[in-house]
């Protein structure tokens, strides 16, 4: 119980923080004086209003630049310890940035990242223990021990441009609920109350809007989707080469003991990993027609496979 009274006192007193912040702000003086009143007569001590010129700016540009000292220090500096214990928005955002940090070097080409991948092996180990035993990030407690994370399916989503611009988007409008951002923007909106109330209406303010991240996540979804089509697909196929492998062997085995292979198994061999269309094409009266026709279907596969694996945007450019 009395944990609970503790929680809003203290939930009361950051509201009445956001209040006096915007009153003062657009110049409502004596109002706010009366409202400092009150809450000392009721011996409420507001939190002291944050203004730190740029402080967004310096959370995204160190975001930006894989600068993981100079962001989580701002992160410890400038956000209250509740909130990064207790709120899990708050909890969420710090492990996927601290992923973010650990990648950085190489999705950016700056090196090998063993200093990024040692730095994010101790989060896990200390600040992150917790939250990565939750399901949503268990998987992540391997990223450390994996020789090439951007090459294994488990890991390849973060090392995409999209992951990282949703994961921005979202960091920055938490962020602008958190701290005061008071330069570079326009007196109407310099005030986190002001921030709360434009978020909540999915008004623009400036940034990145709720709406397009929610078409970001679409797109993060449909493209996770394509990809695991193709996964089945490729597994699929797997398991078919390995049956038709079996029956080469076993052929084989018997043409020594004297049994022959027939035209009609050829063909029917053919259609099974090309289809009937390469079936069509084959001339067994003609040595080498079949092997020619099986090199050159294998060519156009592979040709399609990796014009599949090219990011759409990358596709229309081309088709352009």
């Amino acid at each position: 119980h009395i944990c609970i009274v503790n929680a809003m006192e203290g939930v009361e007193t950051e509201l009445n923080a956001l209040i006096l912040e915007h009153l003062k702000s657009r110049g409502y003086l004596q109002s706010s004086a009366t409202l400092e009143t009150e809450l000392q007569h009721r011996k409420f001590k507001p939190l002291p209003i944050v203004q730190s010129p740029g402080l967004l700016t310096k959370f995204l540009l160190a975001f930006e630049r894989g600068d993981r000292a100079g962001f989580f220090n701002l992160w410890d500096q400038h956000l209250p310890l509740p909130l990064k214990n207790g709120d899990p928005t708050c909890q969420s955002l710090e492990f996927n940035v601290s992923v973010h940090f650990a990648v950085y070097p190489v999705r950016a080409g700056t090196g090998s990242g063993a200093q990024a991948v040692q730095d994010f092996k101790s989060y896990l180990e200390n600040r992150g223990a917790v939250l990565a035993q939750s399901q949503d990030f268990a998987m992540f407690c391997a990223l450390p021990y994996v020789p090439d994370p951007s090459k294994h399916p488990t890991f390849k989503t973060i090392f995409t441009d999209l992951w990282t611009i949703e994961l921005k988007a979202r960091l920055e409008q938490f962020l602008r609920l958190a701290i005061s951002e008071v330069s570079d923007a326009p007196a109407s909106s310099n005030t986190r109350l002001f921030s709360i109330y434009t978020s909540s209406k999915g008004l623009r303010t400036s940034g990145t809007t709720m709406g397009e991240v929610s078409t970001l996540q679409k797109k993060l979804s449909d493209q996770e989707q394509h990809y695991e089509a193709k996964l089945m697909e490729l597994q699929t196929n797997y398991h078919t080469l390995v049956g038709i492998s079996m029956e080469l062997v076993e052929t084989l085995e018997s043409s020594i003991s004297g049994q022959q292979i027939t035209s009609d198994y050829i063909h029917g061999l053919c259609s099974r990993l090309f289809g009937s269309a390469v079936q069509q094409g084959i001339d067994l009266t003609r040595p080498g027609t079949t092997t020619a026709l099986l090199r050159a279907s294998v060519t156009a596969l592979t040709q399609s496979v990796q014009l599949s694996q090219r990011p759409a945007t990358q596709q229309q450019q081309q088709q352009q």
